[in-house]
C-alpha cells in the first residue's frame, strides 16, 4: 500500500511537470485551498467568538420572549374584555332587577292604597261613630279637668292674695320700725354733731385766743430789739424769749 501510494504520488509530480497547465491548476488548487483554510479559520472565529458573546442565543431569547409577551397581551386583554362584557351584563340585569323591583312595589303599593280605600269606606260610618264618641267623651273629660282647675286657680289666688296682704302688714310695721329706728338715730347723730361742733368752736376760739397772744408777745420782743439797736437805753437789758403759758 504504501510503495503504490507513492508511485501515484510520483506519477502526478511528473505530470504536473511535464505540462504548464498542469502547474495552473495547481496554483489555483492552492489558491483555493488557501481561500479555503481562510473561511475555515473565519468560521473558526466567528464561532469562537459566537460562543464567546452569545449574540444569537440572545437574539433568539428575545425574540421568544417577545413572542410570548405578545400572546400574554393579547390573552390579558382577551380576559379584560371578557371580564368587562361580564360586568356590564351583570350591570344591565341588575338594572333591569332593579326596574322590575320597583315595579313590582309600585304595583303592590297601588294595591294596597285600592284595598285600604275600600276598607276605609265600608267602614267609615263605623269609625265617624267611634270618632264621635270619643270626641264627646274626651270634651266631657277636657270641660270637668277645666272646671276643677278654674277652682283651683281661683282657691291659689285667693290664698296667695291673702298672703300677700300679711306680707304687706309685715313689711308695712317692718318699715315703721326702720323708719322709727333711723329717725332716732338721725336724732342722736345730729346731738352728736352739735356736741362736736360745740368743741370745735371753743377749741377754736382757744386757738384764736393763742393766736392773739403770740402776736402781742411777737410785737414786743420786735419793739424791745428795736430800742436795744437804736442804743435808746443806757444798759444793755437782758432778753427773755420764754413764752409764758397758761
Amino acid at each position: 500500500m504504501g510503495r503504490s501510494r507513492s508511485r501515484s504520488i510520483e506519477r502526478k509530480k511528473r505530470s504536473r511537470s511535464r505540462s504548464p497547465s498542469g502547474s495552473k491548476r495547481h496554483s489555483r488548487s492552492s489558491r483555493h485551498k488557501k481561500t479555503r483554510s481562510k473561511s475555515k479559520d473565519r468560521r473558526k472565529s466567528h464561532k469562537k467568538s459566537y460562543h464567546r458573546s452569545g449574540s444569537r442565543p440572545r437574539s433568539r431569547s428575545t425574540s421568544s420572549n417577545s413572542s410570548v409577551d405578545v400572546e400574554n397581551e393579547l390573552k390579558k386583554r382577551e380576559l379584560e374584555k371578557m371580564l368587562d362584557d361580564k360586568r356590564k351584563i351583570k350591570d344591565r340585569e341588575e338594572e333591569a332587577q332593579k326596574q322590575i323591583e320597583a315595579e313590582i312595589n309600585r304595583r303592590v303599593e297601588i294595591e294596597v292604597a285600592k284595598r285600604l280605600q275600600l276598607e276605609l269606606a265600608k267602614k267609615e260610618a263605623e269609625i265617624e261613630q267611634e270618632v264621635q264618641k270619643r270626641l264627646q267623651s274626651a270634651k266631657q273629660i277636657m270641660e270637668k279637668e277645666m272646671q276643677i282647675e278654674l277652682e283651683r286657680q281661683k282657691q291659689s289666688q285667693f290664698k296667695a292674695f291673702l298672703e300677700k296682704e300679711e306680707d304687706e302688714s309685715r313689711n308695712r310695721a317692718e318699715l315703721n320700725r326702720i323708719i322709727s329706728e333711723n329717725n332716732r338715730k338721725i336724732e342722736m347723730q345730729q346731738l352728736k354733731i352739735a356736741e362736736e361742733n360745740q368743741k370745735l368752736v371753743e377749741e377754736q376760739r382757744k386757738l384764736l385766743e393763742e393766736r392773739q397772744r403770740f402776736e402781742e408777745e411777737r410785737r414786743k420782743r420786735e419793739i424791745d430789739q428795736q430800742k436795744l439797736i437804736l442804743g435808746k437805753q443806757g444798759t444793755r437789758p437782758k432778753l427773755s424769749f420764754s413764752l409764758s403759758t397758761r
